[in-house]
């Protein structure tokens, strides 16, 4: 590697432990060649040789979110990475004992000796779609909140006598069914002091007061 300032030595330690999970593919049979730490821990294969030589389907539930078969997807990845020379995309993967868990996963091309090769890079995203899907929620309660808000505003003709509100299609109706059917409030009444005093003396409960 004369064109960089890094030994072999060095590119084996970032690939051996490095915290993402990386794996070397070939690109011709689809299957690993390599692998990390990481890359065993985040599928719990428990050891390097039983990721070595399987697929990434047989990593993978049969289908993928999109309805495609994972072997068929996966090798249509690959194909595209290798011509373009990288492919980033989001894939489910399975643990040891087949339980889902979503992945971002991006695919790099390397050559070795004129061979060309993929490398795999693998993270877990389930935090993150937890979060995402967290986040749209939150929206979307607001969002129906917000539908259900009714606001009134602007210049709201009113009787200066009977205090009937005029709506936009000329029609008079009671202040109080005005206001229940453009807003959230909801009325309940009552009697002011001034008025029960008026009310009383109208009903000849008290007296009228001397002058």
């Amino acid at each position: 590697m004369s064109d960089s300032i890094f030994s072999d030595a060095i590119y084996k330690a970032l690939f051996d432990y490095n915290v993402d999970a990386l794996s070397i593919i070939d690109p011709q049979t689809g299957k690993f060649i390599a692998c990390n730490d990481s890359a065993v821990k985040l599928h719990d294969t428990g050891t390097k040789e039983k990721f070595i030589g399987i697929k990434p389907e047989m990593l993978s539930p049969k289908y993928q979110p999109n309805g495609e078969l994972s072997s068929k997807l996966a090798m249509e990845h690959i194909q595209r990475a290798l011509e373009t020379g990288c492919e980033k995309f989001e894939w489910i993967h399975c643990k040891s004992d087949g339980k889902p868990f979503p992945a971002q996963v991006t695919l790099c091309i390397v050559v070795d000796k004129g061979i060309k090769h993929v490398l795999a890079i693998g993270r877990d995203i389930t935090e993150l779609k937890q979060a995402e899907n967290d986040k749209d929620k939150l929206i979307s309660e607001l969002q129906s909140a917000l539908d259900e808000i009714k606001i009134l505003q602007g210049v709201i003709p009113i009787c200066s006598y009977c205090h009937e509100i005029r709506d936009d299609k000329g029609a008079w109706e009671q202040m109080e069914s005005y206001i229940t059917k453009n807003s959230e409030a909801i009325f309940s009444h009552g009697i002011c002091p001034t008025c029960c005093a008026k009310v009383r003396l109208d009903a000849g409960l008290d007296e009228q007061p001397k002058t």
